[in-house]
């Protein structure tokens, strides 16, 4: 009996090192490609933060088939607990008991994905995790995506986009002409979906003799959440979860009307050495719940230059103003958007503000390689209501860096590599201020210098709604490895402030320990076998 179960076994692992692939004569003579992918790996994960630590392990079985561009994915995730508290068998993976909805979406995230076409094709659509999404200049939808609650949860979203300049690829449009028009859509978690974007975007200059050297591209982009007030382990205020999970429909429903929509133009002239790009975004933040309407309108332009042959253009350079009235935040959809879902939404913007902003890039590789750091820094201030006094400005950091294809020229062998490194977060002027004492009554505010001793001032300054991720996934013949490590700044997370009193002086202190422990960082680690 042992023998047989440990032949049954090794026939299995056998099988999932190889992927099968066959193909079908049509009565046309043409062949059709039919695929089986198998997949067998183990994988460590855990997220540590201000509500604790949650890890596991899991040995993951997948699998694949695919005909042609369709292809469709499944995930068998049996997930444990070994090292902390000996081994634990994660039931819920397959049942939670009086929660048929529950149980439901974790049969649906078995599906990896379903896919068809890839960015080439004239059509492509994909279910589970997608990539990082900008609409137009990033003004109201920036590098938005579903990986937000990885590697605990997962969001199973839908992406789907067409590009028209494409079109011919697909043998029964050969005989016709691409268009220059594309349309894009997502929606972040099919099992609870309250953020839909959608995103149009027309290239006028290609119906023209001047399309060569030339662009003129209009969009229209639009993105509607019904559950701004969302509470989740990264957006909750109070620590508390909404049913919880992040996927609470069954629990406060919809719960707002928050719309934006955004009229992007963008005219490119390319010159053998240099390429421009002055561009203009305007952009309208609609509450129907509180009834009032933001208006924000980003006006740069960008310069790429030192051309290389076979490389494309090698650095970047942008600069330009933001103009915002009073309720409208820029870049409001952004990648740390589920950190500050509900503080931006609960927060009235009460000012007008004026920014500059810039950024430098440089690529690579015919843009296969791409580094971006770029800043949004205020030009005018807020003012308390209550005091008057000025409040510190608020500047947003940005950063990327990408490696989609590694590319070397006459080489072979080449493994797959994709890197994804992006930072984002908020700061404002350090916490320059003590409190004196004026009378019995109390204590006034003061600025104080800073010092060797105010240290932890700049920590808590820097780190506002911060969110840093890298994402690596390697592939050489049959091995595959996937990384994804990152620490981010959950909106609950509270400062453990001390004062100490030297001469009717009250300087506050931050606990820096603390704090580093509130920080969520979280870590995936998957090794797997697949040809």
């Amino acid at each position: 009996m042992k023998k047989s179960i440990i032949l049954i076994l090794f026939i299995f692992i056998c099988l999932n090192l190889y992927s099968i692939k066959f193909f079908v004569n049509t009565k046309n003579d043409q062949k059709i490609t039919l695929q089986a992918i198998f997949n067998l790996g183990v994988s460590m994960n855990g997220v540590t933060d201000v509500y604790g630590l949650t890890e596991y392990q899991s040995i993951f079985f997948k699998t694949a088939f695919h005909i042609e561009d369709f292809g469709i994915g499944f995930s068998f995730n049996f997930r444990y607990r070994l090292i902390a508290q000996g081994f634990i068998f994660n039931e819920k993976d397959w049942f939670i008991k009086d929660d048929p909805l529950q149980t439901f979406f974790t049969y649906m995230d078995k599906i990896d994905y379903i896919e068809y076409g890839d960015k080439t094709k004239p059509f492509h659509f994909k279910t589970g995790e997608f990539n990082y999404t900008t609409f137009g200049t990033g003004f109201l939808v920036n590098d938005f995506h579903n990986k937000f609650f990885l590697p605990i949860s997962r969001e199973n979203g839908f992406f789907f986009k067409f590009d028209g300049n494409n079109l011919t690829k697909l043998k029964i449009f050969q005989a016709y002409q691409d268009i220059p028009i594309d349309f894009t859509f997502f929606i972040p978690d099919l099992c609870d979906p309250d953020i839909f974007a959608l995103d149009l975007g027309i290239d006028i200059f290609k119906f023209t003799k001047i399309s060569k050297n030339m662009s003129l591209r209009l969009e229209f982009a639009s993105i509607l959440d019904f559950n701004a007030t969302e509470s989740n382990r990264l957006s909750s205020l109070d620590g508390k979860f909404d049913n919880g999970t992040y996927r609470n429909i069954d629990s406060s429903g919809y719960t707002t009307k928050l719309w934006g929509f955004t009229f992007p133009l963008s005219f490119v002239w390319e010159h053998p050495y240099f390429r421009l790009n002055p561009f203009n975004e305007l952009s309208f933040l609609v509450d129907f719940n509180n009834n009032t309407v933001g208006i924000g309108d980003k006006l740069g332009i960008e310069g790429r230059f030192l051309k290389l042959k076979d490389s494309g253009f090698l650095l970047g350079l942008t600069a330009g103003f933001i103009f915002s009235s009073p309720h409208y935040v820029p870049y409001y959809f952004s990648s740390n958007y589920e950190i500050v879902r509900k503080m931006q939404y609960s927060k009235a913007e009460l000012g007008t503000f004026v920014y500059f902003f810039g950024s430098i890039s440089l690529y690579a590789l015919n843009d296969n390689l791409k580094f971006d750091l770029s800043a949004v820094i205020p030009l005018n201030r807020d003012y308390d209501v209550y005091d008057m006094v000025a409040k510190p400005p608020v500047i947003k950091l940005m950063g990327r860096f990408t490696i989609e294809k590694l590319y070397i020229q006459n080489a072979k062998d080449i493994p797959d590599l994709y890197i994804s490194l992006l930072y984002e977060t908020t700061f404002n002027e350090m916490r320059t201020e003590k409190y004196v004492l004026i009378d019995l009554k109390g204590y006034k505010k003061e600025p104080i210098k800073l010092s060797s001793g105010n240290g932890e001032y700049f920590i808590e300054s820097i780190s506002k709604n911060f969110r840093y991720s890298v994402e690596i996934g390697f592939k050489y013949l049959g091995a595959k490895i996937r990384m994804l490590i990152g620490v981010q700044h959950p909106a609950a997370m509270t400062l453990e402030t001390n004062f100490t009193e030297v001469n009717e002086t009250l300087t506050p202190k931050i606990d820096l320990e603390k704090y580093g422990e509130d920080m969520q960082k979280f870590l995936s680690l998957e090794v797997s076998f697949v040809l």
